[in-house]
């Protein structure tokens, strides 16, 4: 008996639910084409120059910038595409960078010429925060927090 209960109880704790399952990974990632549905700047900022402070500046994009789309491929390839229409004729209709999956497939880390940022799955959603100096002090030298969230397209 004194050996029997050891063995039901490890049985026991290796058969309970997991704590902490892993996340979406690649199937959600790469099952479309990624697309922004807010970009949202904490503190707020004067985006159109005219005064107003605007938190979601992604409403205030220009058609051309609405349509990029950023592609997770395999293996590992972050793939930006300006879309059917650019913004200026000579920038590339294509940019790569990486991706890799993080915190136990939660999270994905992105990294491309600019940047690295870390998105969160939400759902069916990516949400990852970066920061943005105040380069030209706009902002009383206090840095921008820029949070995006992303949705399949």
């Amino acid at each position: 008996m004194k050996k029997f209960l050891p063995a039901v109880l490890l049985y026991l704790i290796s058969c309970t639910k997991d704590n902490n399952p892993p996340g979406p990974g690649s199937d959600l990632l790469t099952s479309g084409k990624w697309v922004p549905e807010s970009i949202i700047y904490n503190p707020p900022i004067d985006y159109l120059f005219n005064g107003t402070l605007i938190s979601d500046v992604y409403p205030y994009y220009d058609s051309c910038e609405r349509d990029n789309t950023l592609e997770f491929a395999l293996p590992n390839i972050l793939k930006y595409d300006e879309g059917p229409t650019k913004c200026f004729k000579d920038q590339p209709q294509v940019d790569y960078g990486s991706w890799k999956l993080v915190n136990n497939d939660k999270q994905v880390e992105i990294n491309d010429s600019f940047t690295s940022v870390v998105f969160s799955f939400i759902g069916n959603k990516l949400i990852g925060t970066y920061v943005l100096p105040d380069f030209d002090s706009t902002n009383g030298g206090k840095d921008y927090h820029i949070t995006a969230t992303l949705v399949l397209k």
